[in-house]
């Protein structure tokens, strides 16, 4: 063979080895890339589970409070009562007790909505008294959205107690009640602007 030849064969040789190197390091770059991505996928849950326990045990104080002033979130006969009552007598501080503790949920809903908060951390930590507290609420959440003609107050909340409803069931665990008693009852969902924050209630507050 010709020096030319071997010139040549060796020329390819060099490229050959050069092309794989360059497709290795493709290769590699893209691994690499996948699992950093995953390492950020798996911090980024790990920093929003860490949200929704932050969110839930430093506001027990507030929730707490609260729950002394109002009836048992499982007694919905009881509740009913409690929002005539604050109703017909214009009872502010019954109301305004009523806005801050549904408040408080309705805002964590928002949080799980828009991805701060995680929906399966928030079924461990409060899953059960979330769901009871859409369903036996319905009556003041009926009558603030009809005093103020919105529509959309509390829609959040009662968009996380029917998705508690259906991660449970996904689990094949037992929802404290069907989730018709949730649809029945809820209103069109549609997410807040971000940075709205959580809806107020304190226009149905008078008349």
């Amino acid at each position: 063979m010709h020096l030319d030849s071997w010139i040549s064969v060796a020329g390819v040789l060099v490229n050959g080895v050069g092309i794989g190197f360059v497709a290795f390091q493709v290769i590699l770059a893209r691994r690499q890339l996948r699992e950093g991505q995953r390492a950020e996928k798996r911090e980024y849950d790990r920093l929003k589970r860490q949200a929704t326990v932050d969110y839930i045990t430093q506001s027990r104080g507030l929730t707490w409070e609260l729950r002394a002033k109002l009836p048992n979130d499982f007694d919905p006969e009881s509740v009913a009562r409690y929002v005539e009552e604050a109703y017909a007598t214009g009872d502010q501080a019954r109301l305004a007790c009523l806005s801050t503790y549904l408040g408080h949920y309705e805002s964590l809903a928002v949080g799980v909505a828009n991805g701060t908060y995680d929906l399966a951390t928030t079924d461990s930590l409060i899953g059960a008294r979330m769901i009871r507290v859409a369903q036996t609420y319905q009556p003041y959440l009926q009558e603030v959205r009809r005093r103020t003609g919105a529509d959309s107050l509390y829609i959040e909340l009662e968009w996380l107690a029917a998705e508690l409803v259906a991660l449970r069931e996904a689990r094949g665990g037992r929802a404290l009640f069907a989730e018709r008693d949730v649809s029945a009852t809820a209103t069109p969902r549609s997410r807040p602007a971000a940075g709205a924050g959580p809806r107020s209630v304190h226009s149905g507050h008078t008349g």
